[in-house]
């Protein structure tokens, strides 16, 4: 009996161990795992901006509708916890991601001035968040301004590949950078075969021919759009800006050619459009959009 005893107990001993080990090994992997997605989005920013709407007539105006921004809820750099604004609106989400405000303001007496304020708290990614593959074949296909089924574009995006996406990405950016002479600011966009051919442009045309080339090498890619800035900030129109995005190990990446002799600190990009031209036009404004003519809108 004692010897039955002895070998029960030895054996006993034997699975606990073993139990104690997988045990510290499972809980060091969730360990791990929490602290990586608490570390993944860890640089808190706030940004505040706002429109004054003035009523230009001796009329008083009624129902004015008036669409703005929000930045996009979540990428792989950036993530939008929530925002206030000093008057009520209704969110609006595209298929994209891209989201915007919707004011409905009751009235504006003659010659008054009614004024929006934003705040929004976001958590930024000082590197790429992981983030699931979803709809990626949509941004390897040509579309308007991207034109990545063309052959000069083909050509070019061949000649440049490299041993992986992360090097031929960041050839095709040092290409465009050297290629393209800053043009200033374009009143409308040009597209990736007109930078191509023309050797100028501005940001977006940048951001296209990156966009182009990538997709004519079969990496996923897109144009995006918002603000570059630093810390907390109050946004100004002239921060506005476009840049490009490739989809590389699980992960939105950034890429400026139009800036590409500077370092880029993910965390001062604040994206508040995704670009694909298919986008419902309710989407298409840059930072605010209104259909009343008496209306005068400038930034606050």
């Amino acid at each position: 009996m004692t010897k039955a005893s002895n070998i029960y107990f030895f054996c006993d001993n034997r699975v606990l161990t073993v139990i104690l080990v997988f045990s510290c090994l499972f809980l060091g992997v969730i360990g791990n795992a929490l602290s990586s997605s608490t570390n993944e989005y860890s640089t808190p920013r706030i940004i505040r901006y706002g429109f004054i709407l003035h009523n230009r007539t001796h009329k008083t105006l009624t129902g004015i509708p008036f669409l703005s921004f929000l930045p996009v809820a979540i990428n792989s750099n950036q993530r939008c916890d929530d925002f206030k604004a000093s008057e009520p609106c209704k969110i609006e989400t595209s298929v994209n991601g891209n989201r915007i405000l919707n004011f409905h303001i009751d009235r504006i007496a003659p010659f008054e001035s009614r004024k929006i304020d934003v705040r929004a708290n976001l958590m930024m990614s000082e590197t790429p968040v992981r983030l699931p593959a979803t709809r990626l074949k949509k941004y390897l296909e040509p579309e308007k301004f991207i034109e990545s089924g063309h052959p000069e574009i083909i050509r070019t995006a061949r000649s440049l590949i490299r041993p992986n996406r992360s090097k031929t990405a960041e050839a095709f950016s040092g290409w465009v950078s050297n290629r393209i002479e800053y043009s200033g600011y374009l009143s409308r966009p040009r597209g990736a075969l007109y930078a191509y051919r023309n050797k100028q442009g501005d940001c977006t045309e940048y951001a296209y021919l990156f966009a182009a080339l990538c997709r004519a090498a079969g990496i996923p890619a897109r144009c995006a759009g918002g603000y570059v800035c630093r810390g907390n900030a109050l946004l100004r129109p002239e921060d506005y800006h476009n840049w490009a995005e490739f989809y590389d190990r699980g992960a939105w990446r950034i890429a400026d050619p139009s800036r590409s002799r500077g370092t880029i600190r993910t965390t001062d990009y604040i994206a508040v459009k995704i670009a694909p031209h298919s986008e419902n036009s309710r989407f298409a404004f840059d930072s605010y959009h209104i259909d009343r003519p008496e209306v005068i809108v400038k930034w606050n």
